[in-house]
């Protein structure tokens, strides 16, 4: 199936970029993919935040001088959390 055939806004201006940055599209895919073949590892470890650990996280993104949705996404999980 071709992008620009999907059914989402942009789609015909998104396979045009695909198609002009290949190359680069596939290497930020394998960046980006969880390395399952290490040697030596069982498996992908079982990580739960908590409350503790996403408002550490948020101080620790504040103190970076971060802010937008990332921050503000993790500062909603940890308020929940927290209650």
């Amino acid at each position: 199936m071709q992008v620009s055939k999907l059914d989402i806004r942009g789609a015909a201006g998104l396979q045009e970029k695909l198609q002009l940055h290949w190359p680069q599209a596939r290497l930020a895919q394998q960046l980006t993919r969880l390395e399952t073949n290490v040697p030596g590892l069982a498996g992908v470890p079982d990580c739960q935040p908590d409350g503790d650990n996403l408002a550490a996280l948020v101080d620790y993104l504040s103190s970076l001088g971060l802010t937008g949705p990332l921050l503000r996404r993790c500062q909603k999980l940890a308020e929940a959390m927290a209650a």
